[in-house]
């Protein structure tokens, strides 16, 4: 299969850009595989998170299929600690996974901008609703493989969200994507 994808587009170039079934409004953040917007679902008429597979990754097969896995993964799981999935595919060339915005900060810039760790009450609390979301997780055959505070958010009304299943092991998907080391 070959991907003709642009690589001369800047990720700013995206913004106002339909992709899937959503337009695009500003660029929430980047990881190693991609970057994540905030977009206005035009069927669901409401604000979404989307992750787009960069155009470098895009052009590798492993990458694609580990990508799909994440958006097959994550859509499995209903947790009210999991950040949900919408919808996964493939539009303009631009793969991407349509997901729950959460309005909310990871808990490294909690710790950062807090200069040093958070309370401990607070702490166990968190620490209590992401066992909750590893729970359902592995009852369901997924282990995340990925936990870090940049992957723990924090809504501004204290719940707490896991995401980026991207690492995950997946018992029921194809085990051959994951490999030792």
């Amino acid at each position: 299969q070959v991907f003709l994808v642009d690589f001369e587009y800047e990720k700013e170039d995206l913004i106002g850009r339909n992709i899937g079934s959503c337009i695009l409004l500003r660029r929430l953040g980047h990881g190693a595989m991609g970057d994540v917007y905030l977009a206005q679902h035009e069927v669901l008429k409401r604000e979404v998170a989307i992750k787009i597979l960069s155009p470098e990754s895009s052009l590798n097969e492993e990458r694609i299929t580990r990508f799909r896995r994440e958006g097959f993964t994550t859509g499995r799981l209903d947790h009210p600690n999991i950040a949900c999935i919408f919808d996964a595919g493939e539009d303009q060339s631009f793969h991407y996974i349509t997901m729950e915005y959460v309005e909310g900060r990871n808990i490294d810039s909690l710790i950062k901008e807090g200069k040093g760790p958070l309370p401990p009450r607070e702490a166990a609390r968190i620490a209590l609703e992401i066992c909750g979301a590893l729970s359902a997780a592995h009852e369901a055959g997924i282990i995340h493989r990925d936990i870090k505070p940049g992957n723990i958010l924090v809504q501004a009304d204290g719940r707490v969200k896991l995401v980026d299943f991207g690492l995950a092991f997946d018992a029921v998907a194809d085990a051959g994507v994951t490999h030792t080391g």
